[in-house]
């Protein structure tokens, strides 16, 4: 992912009022290759790397499992998500910002981001179109809450066939999210399918939740898919 976003995503971590500690991890090196499968495989190498560092936190410096908070997108969004299978799912939360749809849609769950890698995993798709048409990201579900916006294929402002808007959009949203920006779901259902065909009114239901940063278990909507619509 491009260097600047995610600066500016920590620098949005770490000027709110709580203290916390922020890890970027620079993966390049196992990212450059343009054969895509190369990157797709280190994927795990890297995920378990990451997983042994947050091992030695805990261990050696007082660091609790359930107050790690695992961020990555695209590749980096399964990498999270094998950074918290490899800790047997004890993180506190793993966030996967439009996880990478090309040789991860339809495997196993061992193979990708899913919902038994953190305490509360949660996921943001919104480039999730057809490869076809210029969709990098996943549409199927893969954890806790699955949230997509604008119907998580195509989001407001990018051009057609710019596969990259989408799939950065993602990362824009989050941080805008961390910088107390409310993404409100307006639509909730149990399966992708039934969001879109047979949605329920969020707002009926009450204490609707929120895409991103503000984003939290709720047994009442756990397991849920939630559809934001708001003018940005």
């Amino acid at each position: 992912m491009a260097k600047p976003l995610w600066m500016n995503l920590r620098k949005a971590l770490v000027d709110r009022d709580e203290p916390r500690n922020v890890i970027c991890v620079d993966w390049s090196p196992g990212a450059s290759s343009k054969w895509y499968p190369n990157p797709r495989d280190n994927t795990r190498v890297v995920g378990r790397i990451i997983g042994k560092m947050i091992e030695q936190l805990v261990d050696n410096k007082g660091a609790k499992f359930e107050d790690m908070h695992i961020i990555g997108h695209s590749l980096g969004a399964h990498i999270a998500g094998y950074a918290g299978e490899a800790l047997g799912g004890r993180v506190g939360r793993v966030t996967g910002l439009d996880p990478a749809g090309p040789l991860f849609g339809g495997t196993d769950n061992q193979c990708k981001l899913d919902r038994s890698d953190a305490m509360f995993v949660d996921v943001m798709h919104t480039d999730g179109d057809m490869l076809l048409f210029g969709g990098a990201g996943l549409m199927e579900e893969c954890g806790d809450h699955d949230w997509y916006p604008f119907g998580g294929k195509d989001q407001p402002g990018c051009p057609f066939f710019d596969a990259g808007c989408d799939h950065m959009m993602a990362v824009e949203y989050f941080t805008e999210s961390v910088l107390n920006m409310k993404f409100p779901a307006t639509k909730w259902a149990l399966t992708v399918k039934n969001l879109f065909k047979y949605p329920w009114d969020c707002a009926v239901e009450g204490d609707c939740p929120e895409m991103g940063f503000n984003d939290h278990d709720d047994p009442k909507y756990w397991g849920g898919d939630f559809q934001m619509e708001t003018s940005l």
